[in-house]
């Protein structure tokens, strides 16, 4: 199960966030909320107490510095998810993308090859949209990719070791008939959500038919037939 952690001060933003996320994940993920610095600390603390990192952090630039104080720029969730988990994709949503203080913050965290999974959303028409398919991109992604590792093998198939996506996840339990079809019907399903690098590993073990019957089809290779 994926874990979220979203951050932001204002309840409205907040609260459609979450109502998002939860239309979209269901019972999928874990979605922690909180409205300043201090409260969103405490639960990175125990994330990493419990040895439960988050896979994504949702984080407004501007937050207040303790409960019921003024939003200000506050880099420090940031800088500490960094240090602690270190393979949590950031997302960054502000309506002060064009502060210097948010525009230093960028430069300094997330430029160039510093956090290439970094990403920054400007609260501007569809910007949840956009946190959206990022979200879907990368969480649903993950899970398949987890599948894929542990049906085939990452160093045998040349794919990623790495699989941020939180365990157990339901397509590795079960006999190989049941994992293969949960995995088929997985990259069916997010077919398009997911990146090319993914999508080319998964054509190393299925064949992909993006437009079958107005659908995605996936067979698998049978050994010996390329």
């Amino acid at each position: 199960m994926a874990r979220i952690l979203v951050v932001e001060d204002d309840l409205p933003t907040l609260e459609a966030l979450k109502l998002l996320l939860r239309k979209e994940f269901g019972e999928e993920v874990v979605i922690d909320p909180a409205r300043n610095v201090p409260d969103a600390q405490k639960l990175i603390q125990k994330a990493c107490e419990d040895r439960r990192p988050y896979d994504a952090g949702v984080l407004d630039v501007m937050l207040p510095p303790r409960p019921g104080q003024s939003a200000e720029m506050d880099a420090r969730l940031c800088v500490e998810i960094r240090e602690k988990m270190k393979d949590t994709l950031v997302l960054h949503i502000t309506a002060f993308a064009e502060e210097s203080p948010v525009k230093a913050h960028l430069a300094d965290f997330h430029s160039g090859d510093k956090d290439p999974s970094a990403c920054v959303f400007p609260k501007s028409a569809g910007w949840e949209t956009r946190v959206l398919e990022k979200l879907k991109s990368y969480i649903h992604g993950n899970r398949i990719q987890a599948q894929l590792n542990n049906l085939f093998g990452a160093a045998e198939r040349g794919g990623s070791e790495r699989v941020r996506a939180g365990y157990p996840l339901p397509g590795m339990r079960g006999g190989l008939t049941h994992r293969l079809a949960r995995l088929s019907r997985d990259i069916e399903a997010h077919w398009t959500e997911l990146d090319c690098d993914l999508q080319q590993d998964i054509r190393k073990n299925f064949y992909v038919d993006p437009e079958a019957g107005g659908g995605v089809l996936v067979t698998l290779k049978m050994p010996g037939s390329e």
